[in-house]
């Protein structure tokens, strides 16, 4: 065990620790599970990222856990319960890491691959009707679905780390007008990355969610096409119907209300369009040298980038 994390640690809980293992490292975070006495999730923070930010994201955790109190036909819903430091704050920064601890929430399905995309859909129904009580939550991300933010950034490059494909760059110039016209007048509270990997699940139920510094203001729209990502699509990212009625139905379920067709076509469109941003995404980073999507295999970024924005 490393004796930094174990210092960390200690400044949360007064508890011997007997394993410390690393089991996600994402874009942004570093995750660790954690045994003591109880088993505790340990995240190491981007300190560039959210170093100025901890206060924000105080409020929007305390504000989402009051509303999860409030709302009703949520009992079984799990709100993480992050720790307080011996500093009297969520977070406790450390040579230029910012770490955070909570309680862990087991789940028996860690990817949602498993689960029926009906009951996908009913949580992030759930999820959206708790999200409608919080109050005053900021952006930490606020171009998170800002495609002409992402846009601006492509165009602007001029030297590459990697060369152009112009397959992509082709492809880009012919969709970019149309994507940036798709817009969603409704607005809410969303959670921001609504994928499969971010909820908790048990028995093939959804009954909480991770990770919620993406909480935003923004169209349901955005979570709805990302979560039908993760969930409903083949290895292309191509919607499969079946999966999206599914999904649709179970949304339904959760939220107390049904989608009008208009939105439903909207959503469809979102789906295309976030797809597009994402794609863009890639090949940005492809083009910069993969510093922001780390690769498995060499190429995994710009074949990611090919598939999301055909």
């Amino acid at each position: 065990m490393d004796i930094k994390e174990l210092k960390i640690i200690s400044e949360y809980i007064d508890e011997p620790v007997s394993d410390i293992i690393e089991i996600h490292d994402g874009h942004i975070n570093k995750t660790f599970l954690v045994t003591a006495k109880d088993k505790y999730v340990l995240q190491c923070l981007n300190y560039d990222l959210y170093s100025e930010y901890t206060d924000i994201l105080t409020d929007n955790y305390l504000s989402y856990k009051n509303a999860c109190d409030m709302v009703s036909d949520t009992d079984n819903w799990n709100c993480p319960e992050w720790l307080i430091a011996k500093n009297g704050q969520f977070f406790y920064c450390d040579d230029n890491n910012i770490f955070r601890m909570y309680r862990y929430i087991k789940g028996d399905d860690l990817s949602g691959k498993d689960t029926d995309p009906y009951y996908i859909g009913e949580g992030l129904g759930k999820i959206h009707r708790i999200l409608k009580d919080c109050k005053n939550i900021k952006p930490v991300h606020p171009d998170l679905y800002n495609l002409d933010y992402y846009y601006k950034q492509y165009i602007s490059l001029k030297n590459t780390i990697n060369p152009r494909i112009d397959y992509c760059d082709k492809i880009i110039s012919d969709k970019i007008t149309d994507m940036l016209l798709i817009k969603d007048n409704e607005t809410g509270i969303i959670h921001g990355d609504a994928k499969t990997g971010n909820m908790i699940i048990n028995d093939n139920k959804v009954n909480g969610f991770i990770d919620l510094d993406t909480l935003m203001p923004g169209s349901n729209l955005d979570d709805m096409a990302d979560c039908m990502r993760s969930c409903c699509s083949d290895k292309k990212y191509n919607l499969i119907n079946a999966k999206s009625d599914s999904f649709l139905n179970g949304y339904y379920e959760g939220t107390g209300y049904s989608l009008p067709d208009d939105r439903i076509r909207l959503l469809h469109q979102f789906y295309l369009r976030n797809r597009f941003i994402l794609g863009l995404r890639y090949y940005t980073d492809y083009l910069k040298g993969n510093i922001y999507f780390k690769e498995s295999n060499a190429g995994d970024n710009l074949n990611k980038a090919k598939m999301l924005l055909m």
